[in-house]
């Protein structure tokens, strides 16, 4: 692989974060980037196209960080949310028993 092919390589990984983020923002989602990823790549191995290889492996590339971070982030929501509830429980338990909602048992 030459420094082109990493260089489209590249500029696939980019048009993938670029696209899923205005799909995003207009309440899309990234999925219609990763449909097109997994068309191209077997009209990349008929065509024997490396140029249209190395575009897709950065598109699948560029897909895959979009969606790990999107993991990431809902799992960081979930936790969260998790830890206010369970803060409000212990508060409204303490009010109840008419305690200190800071004080450890």
């Amino acid at each position: 692989m030459t420094f082109l092919h990493l260089l489209v390589l590249a500029v696939g990984a980019l048009v993938a974060i670029v696209a899923a983020d205005v799909l995003s923002h207009a309440d899309i989602g990234p999925w219609p980037v990763g449909v097109v990823t997994i068309l191209l790549i077997p009209l990349a191995g008929w065509l024997y196209s490396a140029w249209l290889l190395a575009f897709t492996v950065g598109a699948a590339l560029g897909i895959s960080i979009v969606l790990v971070g999107s993991w990431g982030r809902t799992f960081l929501r979930r936790r969260r949310t998790r830890r206010e509830m369970a803060r409000r429980r212990k508060a409204a338990r303490a009010a109840q028993l008419g305690g200190d909602p800071h004080r450890r048992p």
